[in-house]
């Protein structure tokens, strides 16, 4: 018990100060009186769970990524509404009874042994203390709390405890995969949660704190989660495993919401596993909260192949996505949402097209334009580079020339202009090739294949977009037969050859 008392102030002032200070700093509140649940340096998205808890909202949903603590922070919140005395009738649901019941032995336990909790509030057990009922005694305020938990296919209608109905309803990942499985189920579900436990949340009238919360990992856009976050009733916010300013990021640049649990290396580590087992899709959805809908994807996952070492011979063609100079208001805005600069080398061999090389870079850099062209073409030596020629593409392509000029070193330009929309571009470029298995990329490209998987419901699209440019141009390039292309070794320029007089040109060579 001493351990438990130790940092207890003995001085009723200073008593009275820490109690204040923890009404208002939740974080305080969870290390003071839940250290061993709080054993980690809590993450900023904590205090954005805790700031949509405390709202004057009466529905709130926050979607969480798996492993980011829903249960811990429901627990610690169901502990602070009943110590500061918001909270009379609780209803704690589960997804099975055994899930709620672990849950309220939880508040018993610190009732029972956590003596600087149960002593600052003065709490107690009551007459009833059971695994599923319990009455907590609130000796400040002098009346009873009742908590009653549940799974979310009990009898959750017309919950009625001491004439009160509950003015708190906690929802804690109720959503299995079991229980999403099929139309009929998630309906079942939704009925259940914005239907039957909604209705069951105390009225503004009796109880203006009434709240019903539910933290959930969405497993389907078309659940009970996915579908609050679509209501206007409901306040909702999403919580994925990378921080809000690098989740849209090449995975090298992503870095963890949460790093003191879930390290930067351990989640990259973790992506690019599930990529090699071909379930990049179970991984977004559990850690990125991220759905994908197979039905309104562009191209499916599966058609990818992949490979490890390319052949010896191939034609190759490297294509440049290229993003005009910033206005004042991106540059005002760290560049946010801002397109990137993308290179893509693509070769073919035999029928098989592989995906050899990306780069790309947010926001307008010339200088690294110049010397990613220059790096790649002497690395991967194109028949050509392809650069559209529509506004800034058009100075791009000059930029290029008068590189080549200075450094007395050439590479064969073709300039285009496509004013097909930017998703026939992608779906007429990648669509058939991709379907009949001839796509090849290696595992350790992650934002291509993620940009695959997801398209068109994905934030940035230019690399799959450049890369989709280099297969449609490699499609569309006459070809010798396959056996003189591994006898001459077509579509590559030795690496000290130069052809000093190639002047710009513009088209096919």
């Amino acid at each position: 018990m001493n351990n438990n008392i130790q940092n207890l102030p003995t001085d009723a002032e200073q008593l009275r100060e820490l109690i204040e200070l923890c009404a208002v700093d939740d974080e305080l509140f969870c290390r003071t009186f839940f250290p061993k649940t709080v054993r980690q340096k809590s993450p900023p998205f904590h205090k954005e769970i805790w700031q949509l808890l405390n709202s004057n909202q009466r529905l709130v949903n926050a979607q969480v990524f798996r492993g980011g603590g829903k249960t811990s922070i429901l627990r610690m919140y169901t502990a602070k509404r009943i110590a500061f005395g918001l909270a009379h009738t609780i209803l704690y649901i589960g997804k099975s009874e055994g899930h709620a019941i672990r849950s309220i032995k939880w508040l018993r336990t610190q009732i029972e042994h956590n003596y600087k909790f149960a002593s600052v509030f003065h709490l107690k057990p009551g007459k009833k203390w059971q695994d599923t009922e319990a009455e907590i005694w609130h000796g400040t305020d002098e009346y009873p709390v009742w908590i009653l938990g549940m799974g979310i296919t009990g009898s959750v209608r017309g919950i009625n405890l001491d004439d009160y109905r509950p003015d708190l309803i906690i929802v804690d990942d109720v959503i299995d995969d079991e229980n999403s499985a099929t139309v009929d189920q998630r309906t079942k579900i939704e009925d259940l949660i914005l239907g039957a436990l909604k209705e069951s949340l105390a009225p503004a009238t009796e109880a203006e704190d009434a709240k019903l919360v539910m933290l959930q990992t969405p497993l389907n856009k078309e659940d009970a989660s996915c579908k609050a976050a679509t209501d206007s009733e409901w306040i909702s916010k999403v919580f994925g495993c990378w921080t809000k300013a690098t989740e849209t990021l090449s995975l090298n640049q992503q870095e963890s919401a949460w790093p003191t649990r879930w390290p930067n290396a351990v989640l990259r580590a973790e992506k690019q596993a599930a990529i090699k087992r071909n379930k990049l899709s179970l991984w977004n959805r559990e850690k990125e909260c991220k759905l994908t809908s197979v039905e309104t994807c562009t191209f499916k996952e599966q058609w990818l192949r992949f490979y490890d070492v390319e052949p010896e011979f191939m034609k190759k063609v490297i294509a440049i996505d290229p993003v005009p100079p910033p206005s004042d208001i991106q540059i005002a805005k760290g560049l946010k949402n801002k397109d990137y600069e993308a290179f893509a080398c693509v070769g073919r061999h035999k029928g098989d097209f592989y995906l050899l090389e990306y780069e790309f870079k947010r926001g307008h850099d010339p200088e690294w334009t110049i010397m990613q062209f220059f790096r790649m073409c002497i690395k991967w030596k194109p028949m050509l580079v392809i650069v559209e020629t529509v506004a800034y593409q058009k100075t791009l392509s000059w930029l290029i020339k008068k590189a080549m000029d200075f450094r007395q070193r050439y590479f064969v330009i073709k300039e285009y202009t496509d004013h097909r929309s930017k998703y026939d571009r992608i779906s007429d470029g990648l669509s058939g090739i991709a379907s009949s298995g001839h796509l090849f990329v290696r595992k350790d490209q992650v934002d291509f294949i993620s940009q695959f998987r997801d398209y068109p419901d994905i934030s940035h699209d230019d690399i799959i977009e450049v890369v989709a440019i280099a297969v449609a141009e490699l499609s569309a390039i006459n070809y010798m037969s396959e056996a003189e292309d591994d006898a001459y070794g077509i579509g590559t320029f030795a690496d000290e050859q130069e052809i000093p007089q190639l002047e710009y040109i513009g088209g096919a060579p």
